[in-house]
C-alpha cells in the first residue's frame, strides 16, 4: 500500500512561515503537534496497556530540535526509562526471547497520511491560503 501526498505548495509553506518569524514557528509547532496527535490516538486505541499508567505516558511531547530539524516524538524508544518502560517491550522484543508486537509502528503506519494532511490543513489556515 502506498501514500501519495500533494507537497506542490510546501516551498510557499516554509517560505512564509520564515517570513513571519516568530508567530511563524508558533504555527509551525502548532500544525506538528496537530498531526502528531492524530498518530498519537491511534497509539492509544491499540496499545497493550497492562495498567493505567501506559496511557499517561502516551502522549505527544514538546516540538524540539535535533540536527537542525524541528521534531515532536509519540509512543516510547528504546532508551526509555520511564514508569511505561515495558512498552517498549512489546514495540520491539527483548533479548531474552519476547518477540515484538508492534503498535507504534503499525500506528504510525495506518495514519501518517492524515497526520500530514493535519498538520498541512493548520499550516494553510494559520497562513490563511
Amino acid at each position: 500500500m502506498s501514500v501519495e501526498l500533494d507537497f506542490s505548495d510546501i516551498d510557499k509553506l516554509q517560505e512564509r512561515l520564515k517570513d513571519m518569524g516568530r508567530k511563524g514557528a508558533t504555527l509551525e509547532n502548532k500544525a506538528l503537534i496537530a498531526g502528531a496527535e492524530v498518530i498519537n490516538k491511534e497509539l492509544l486505541k491499540n496499545a497493550p496497556i497492562r495498567t493505567g499508567k501506559s496511557k499517561k505516558f502516551l502522549k505527544v511531547s514538546k516540538v524540539s530540535k535535533e540536527k537542525g530539524i524541528k521534531v515532536v516524538k509519540v509512543g516510547v524508544s528504546k532508551e526509555d526509562n520511564s514508569e511505561a518502560f515495558y512498552l517498549k517491550f512489546y514495540e520491539y522484543g527483548t533479548s531474552r526471547g519476547q518477540p515484538a508486537r508492534p503498535f507504534m509502528r503499525p500506528a504510525f503506519e495506518r495514519k501518517r497520511k492524515e497526520a500530514l494532511e493535519v498538520t498541512h490543513k493548520v499550516l494553510k489556515e494559520g497562513l490563511e491560503l
